[in-house]
């Protein structure tokens, strides 16, 4: 009898998750715009929205003619877009403040900008405008949405969010902007006053942000670790 209790406990539990999750399911999709809608995306039957990343195939990007291409660039910006609706990290662009004169940095795909939102100070990652490397810089920055939207770390800079414009082909990363030199900079101008104990703490909390990464499940791998990328906060 009372394993028979515990079994029927069991199936009440599953049956009140299928319904709440059904509910949140059906509450997401009335949230979203009508043209998604109509467009035959909707929300993965799950609890996790972090699903839908399947469905993004963001290599195609750059496969096909370029008519194929923008169509391709579209629809897998709509997913995320939906994805980023869903998880609260899509930033509506109106409520960004860009400064493009203030260059905070600059790569091979596009470069970091200066910006404000909601009166924070932030550091935006945009595009090149070469059409090539606006493509590559999409799916660099698709690729840094889909791990940082999870991480959360005192040593790894915070993910804002992103403002993705599908139409456009647009989408800009929005980060914790950190005040201070990176780590060449740094070196560079402490060298000789610099404080034996700061020097290891520099080197503990690069650590200490690698090993929250790879302990992530499955493990992330930052693979560009060099002294540009690292930034010591004054």
């Amino acid at each position: 009898q009372q394993g028979t209790e515990e079994l029927t406990g069991v199936d009440i539990r599953e049956e009140h998750m299928t319904m709440l999750v059904e509910s949140q399911d059906k509450r997401a999709q009335a949230q979203l715009p009508e043209d998604l809608q109509s467009a035959g995306l909707s929300l993965p039957e799950t609890t996790s929205t972090g699903h839908m990343w399947k469905h993004v195939d963001v290599d195609r990007w750059l496969q096909g003619t370029p008519e194929e291409r923008a169509v391709e660039l579209r629809v897998s910006l709509q997913k995320v877009g939906v994805l980023g609706q869903a998880e609260h990290w899509l930033i509506d662009q109106s409520k960004l403040e860009i400064e493009p004169e203030n260059v905070l940095g600059a790569g091979s795909f596009g470069y970091v900008v200066g910006g404000w939102l909601h009166g924070s100070p932030v550091a935006v990652k945009v595009a090149k405008d070469q059409e090539d490397a606006r493509v590559s810089h999409l799916v660099s920055i698709a690729n840094e949405i889909r791990v940082l939207r999870h991480v959360r770390h005192p040593c790894i800079t915070l993910f804002h969010g992103a403002c993705v414009e599908p139409t456009g082909g647009e989408v800009l990363l929005v980060l914790e902007r950190i005040r201070g030199p990176d780590v060449y900079g740094y070196v560079a101008e402490h060298s000789a006053d610099a404080k034996v104990s700061r020097r290891f703490q520099l080197m503990l909390d690069v650590a200490c942000a690698l090993r929250y990464l790879h302990g992530q499940v499955p493990q992330i791998v930052h693979g560009d670790l060099k002294g540009s990328n690292v930034l010591v906060e004054a």
